[in-house]
């Protein structure tokens, strides 16, 4: 009657912040003042977030008031992201800004739970509650090292500092779809060697 299954529980966005570690290598080629290339970016660490809400709803049809009460909760955790990236820049003098994008990796754990009540009431007095109507549903859904595929985008700059040596900086853009949508956004400074 009340249709639960289609109500928006849980909404909004929910924010974390949270330090990782991790690796890049790959291959460039440069034409001029062309660069380009592939590489593979790798974090560990803990990137995710938990969400709950609850609604409530009721109806009147032929006498008897129909209320219902939903509770659910969401959280997701990703563990480990690889990138696999394409990428283009541009050299000028020692640095290099460049823009990268491609396909994004991840093993997460997930739990999605649910709870709902139901209830219905005569409507008259005396209010009499009916035992067919006065049902309680719950389910877990818990998934764990799950494989999730997504994409990336972003932006970072290298600099020769000596040698071979080079730092990098750069902003990368992550996004994960599925029972739960993660976006994960990373600014990382590291070292390398060409």
């Amino acid at each position: 009657v009340l249709g639960v299954s289609t109500w928006p529980v849980i909404g909004g966005k929910v924010s974390h912040q949270n330090s990782a570690f991790g690796g890049f290598a790959g291959y460039n080629g440069q034409w001029g003042d062309v660069v380009m290339g592939v590489d593979a970016s790798y974090m560990h660490g803990n990137y995710g977030g938990k969400a709950s809400g609850t609604m409530s709803r009721q109806i009147t049809v032929d006498s008897i008031n129909y209320a219902a009460t939903a509770n659910s909760a969401a959280s997701i955790n990703y563990t480990d992201v690889l990138t696999l990236r394409g990428r283009a820049g541009y050299v000028i003098g020692s640095f290099l800004p460049y823009a990268f994008g491609g396909v994004a990796l991840g093993l997460a754990d997930s739990v999605r739970s649910s709870t709902i009540r139901s209830q219905g009431t005569y409507v008259g007095a005396p209010p009499a509650t009916i035992t067919d109507y006065d049902v309680t549903y719950s389910t877990t859904e818990s998934k764990n090292k799950r494989l999730m595929v997504g994409y990336t985008f972003g932006l970072g700059t290298e600099v020769m500092l000596f040698g071979n040596v080079f730092g990098r900086a750069e902003w990368e853009y992550v996004r994960f779809t599925g029972p739960i949508d993660t976006n994960i956004n990373t600014v990382r400074g590291g070292l390398g060697y060409r």
